[in-house]
């Protein structure tokens, strides 16, 4: 071993290790392409795309705020298989004072946390559970950049 650390001076070290650190990262990217390409997800817009049992909670909240436009997303993933993902013991967590019936009993509980049930996941991820309120309904708020609606001309027009 102190042969090999004399083969390298502390310059070659830092390099080789960047250099294995980089090539990590980029078989992380391609692997994070591919699992983010298993999908198809296409956007309908207006209230009128949504399912049925969305759009009265969608047409109370636009009569107040009049403005507001609602997307619908289509991923096409199973509700089931999504929740099972969610619920593999290794996403999702609730802190262990939090009702018990948040909580799984996986025995998985770490640093205060316990894994979240199969029941409070499908809750927090139905939007449904939180259209009856227009703070709430923030939750599902799409924040990526958007070149229709994030420009100069309408920052303007606000102020």
């Amino acid at each position: 071993m102190l042969y090999f650390i004399k083969l390298f001076n502390k310059k070659t070290l830092i390099v080789v290790l960047v250099l294995c650190m980089l090539t990590y990262s980029i078989i992380g990217l391609f692997n994070a392409t591919e699992a983010a390409s298993t999908y198809t997800q296409y956007v309908k817009s207006g209230i009128e795309a949504f399912p049925e049992d969305y759009k009265n909670y969608l047409k109370e909240i636009q009569s107040y705020h009049p403005n507001w436009t609602f997307d619908a997303y289509y991923t096409g993933i199973d509700w089931n298989e999504l929740v099972a993902n969610e619920t593999d013991h290794g996403h999702n967590r609730v802190i262990n004072s939090a009702d018990p019936l948040w909580k799984c009993s996986c025995g998985n509980v770490a640093t205060g946390y316990a894994c979240a049930s199969a029941d409070i996941i499908k809750y927090y991820m139905d939007p449904r559970n939180f259209l009856s309120s227009d703070v709430k309904i923030f939750q599902f708020l799409e924040i990526s950049y958007n070149e229709k609606i994030h420009t100069v001309q309408r920052s303007i027009k606000r102020n």
